[in-house]
């Protein structure tokens, strides 16, 4: 895979220009309104997390923007030094690999059971690390990690919108360059995200299936996105934080991508 230009841009303002870095952050953040203590910080930026150019790759997860959390990313910025001596972008290509020693995010832990079940068999706790270096990358829309800010897709202004749509359309050039076979998103912002990508919109936007949310009122929907000879599938609601998926919720998703054509009455 060829890298996009952009991502090295970006990658080498942080390591070697990094006070031009700073002011670009600076920057994002008055375009996004926050202030220092809520919204993008210092960090390296994160396009991608795993092998990205491995030819077994079979899932791509694809999240919004990376969090910050200050006791976990300072280990994290020392393990990422020491891999970049190793060869350009080997930080990131080889994440999974610190998280398996030194933390695991709860983002990538909500995930297992899906990908397990997906499998021939569920992954045992101990690889499960070791299965998404072999066989998963995740790609991240907005590649600048925040503190406490959640972009609101559905209420960007026209500007905000303008350099949100400017990295997604970097993320999608390393999905395309992927050979994976299943590529999925989360969540409602995900979901208006791709209403306002003019290559998908909403005559791309396929619902395939919709079951009620576990406990609660609602209901959560499955669709199917074809984009130049790509398959991403989006569930609706964010698998993790205050509103995560129950078992049940998993199960119902499992079985849907075991056997689709069983479910698509059910829109």
């Amino acid at each position: 895979m060829r890298i996009p230009k952009e991502i090295i841009y970006w990658d080498k303002l942080y390591w070697e220009k990094r006070s031009k870095f700073k002011e670009e952050i600076k920057k994002l953040n008055k375009l996004f309104n926050l202030k220092s203590d809520e919204g993008f910080v210092v960090f390296p930026p994160t396009f991608f997390s795993g092998h990205i150019d491995s030819d077994k790759i079979k899932y791509i997860m694809i999240g919004l923007n990376p969090s910050y959390s200050g006791k976990h990313n300072k280990k994290e910025i020392e393990y990422r030094k020491r891999e970049r001596k190793k060869g350009e972008l080997c930080d990131l290509k080889n994440i999974f690999s610190y998280f398996n020693e030194y933390g695991r995010p709860s983002y990538y832990w909500a995930f297992r059971e899906i990908l397990g079940g997906l499998e021939k068999k569920p992954i045992n706790r101990e690889e499960y690390f070791n299965f998404l270096n072999k066989c998963a990358i995740n790609i991240d829309t907005f590649p600048f990690h925040s503190r406490n800010y959640k972009i609101d897709i559905a209420n960007l202004s026209i500007p905000q919108i303008k350099k949100l749509m400017e990295f997604w359309g970097i993320a999608k050039s390393l999905i395309l360059s992927s050979g994976a076979d299943k590529i999925i998103m989360f969540g409602k912002p995900s979901y208006h995200l791709l209403l306002l990508d003019d290559e998908i919109g909403h005559d791309k936007l396929n619902k395939l299936y919709s079951f009620k949310k576990q406990g609660k009122n609602r209901m959560i929907n499955i669709y199917e996105i074809n984009f130049k000879k790509k398959k991403i599938y989006l569930i609706d609601n964010f698998i993790g934080g205050k509103s995560r998926l129950k078992g049940g919720d998993i199960t119902k998703i499992i079985n849907f991508f075991k056997n689709p054509n069983k479910h698509l009455k059910n829109v």
